[in-house]
């Protein structure tokens, strides 16, 4: 029999440590977009977008700035508004011009690319706050499963202040998984790091997404990070989706640097158009 603290249990929520269902294989989308516009004031920020993410997938966004990446994530998230189009979250309904689920209601959680901590709590009191209601026992095993596969157990007790960067991030990435959502958004979350620190972390943030089996979308402006974590690979450019390919299809092309250029012309002539059903290879 499997102990509870092996990743791979299978388990409801509030009924095991990671929180994580993995009988979930259904093969409609995670999250679906169609049309999508979204717009402040008289500017349009993305507009005609289409989007299929599927259950265990881990989908990257890949843009150069101001290209609606972070507009994009806080639509789904339930943060801004849409001027058209749908968004669908599990099945459901989530967004519609004049019809939006609260945030809270969405099992979805998001990274932002800035660490956003409570100064007044410790790393474990993050974690525990996160988690929300269940038995006492329970909790403390699922905060002591976090601490270690983010990497925090050492500095359990230490207040963000007292973090590194990176030790932040891996707590911004163990709250958001404290929460056991279906849906986990990062939105550049490596941006204000280092180079060596930055593939330290990519390599861990890849290997817990693959061992939570979570629905990802991962926004990035640099295709070496789209391509190393990401599963399919969506280009933003011109205000939307140009192109989505598997990410093994990406080819940077040689010329002008990526910030020069739409995303899409770096994708090889291998890499068609993909909408199709996926399942990640267990």
């Amino acid at each position: 029999m499997a102990s509870a603290l092996e990743p791979h249990a299978s388990v409801s929520v509030c009924a095991g440590i990671d929180g994580i269902d993995r009988n979930f294989r259904e093969t409609s989308e995670m999250v679906k977009i169609k049309n999508l516009a979204i717009g402040y004031g008289n500017r349009r920020v993305l507009q005609k977008t289409d989007l299929h993410v599927y259950p265990g997938e881990c989908m990257a966004l890949l843009g150069a700035s101001e290209s609606g990446k972070t507009s994009l994530l806080r639509s789904i998230a339930g943060l801004a508004p849409l001027v058209e189009g749908e968004i669908w979250l599990e099945g459901s309904i989530a967004s519609l011009p004049g019809r939006h689920m609260k945030p809270h209601a969405r099992s979805v959680a998001m990274v932002f690319q800035e660490p956003s901590l409570w100064p007044h709590l410790t790393v474990r009191q993050h974690l525990e706050f996160a988690a929300g209601r269940c038995k006492k026992m329970l909790k403390q095993m699922r905060v002591a499963y976090l601490l270690e596969r983010v990497g925090l157990v050492d500095v359990e007790n230490q207040y963000p202040g007292r973090l590194t960067l990176v030790e932040q991030q891996r707590l911004e990435l163990g709250r958001a998984l404290a929460r056991q959502p279906r849906i986990l958004l990062l939105d550049e979350p490596l941006s204000t790091l280092d180079t060596r620190i930055r593939r330290k972390l990519l390599l861990d943030m890849a290997r817990i997404i693959k061992e939570f089996y979570m629905t990802t979308i991962y926004a990035t402006r640099e295709w070496k990070e789209a391509v190393f974590i990401a599963d399919r690979v969506a280009a933003l450019g011109d205000g939307r989706i140009e192109t989505v390919v598997f990410a093994d299809h990406y080819t940077p092309a040689e010329g002008s640097p990526f910030e020069n250029g739409s995303p899409a012309d770096r994708f090889s002539t291998r890499g068609k158009v993909i909408h199709m059903n996926f399942h990640r290879n267990q």
